[in-house]
């Protein structure tokens, strides 16, 4: 089974949601994270949005050999760290793991398969999004 995604996760701050809708970024949230597909300048972004950090996370595997990596950006100093773990990423924004489930789980990472199954969660998500902003403006 391959498992292919490159994605951007950061937490949710105030406000992150609506900016993300207005701009039609592909976003999942998930508990205080703010799960999203993006290209390098979504950093740029996010920062103007008051975003401190996000942790791009990409796994390339089939089958039962792969690799993954991330990379964590503080968005105010504009310095990275690269790792060849997605966990000690994600740690770096305060996601960690507990003995029964892995940060990369606690995101929900592990329900995408490619790019394209995130996109398909992302859609049913806004439109359900689209709907309550109806409902309380």
């Amino acid at each position: 089974m391959a498992h292919c995604i490159h994605l951007y996760v950061c937490n949710n701050i105030e406000g992150l949601e609506q900016n993300l809708q207005k701009h039609k970024f592909r976003y999942l949230k998930n508990g205080n994270y703010i799960v999203m597909l993006g290209k390098f300048s979504i950093k740029k972004l996010l920062h103007s949005f008051g975003v401190p950090a996000v942790v791009n996370v990409t796994t390339d595997y089939f089958g039962c050999g792969g690799e993954q990596s991330s990379t964590f950006y503080d968005l105010n100093t504009r310095k990275s760290v690269y790792s060849d773990s997605i966990n000690k990423g994600l740690a770096m924004i305060g996601i960690v793991g507990t003995k029964e489930m892995d940060a990369f789980d606690m995101v929900g990472l592990g329900k995408y398969r490619s790019n394209d199954s995130f996109i398909e969660m992302s859609k049913a998500q806004a439109k359900e999004f689209r709907k309550q902003q109806k409902i309380t403006v």
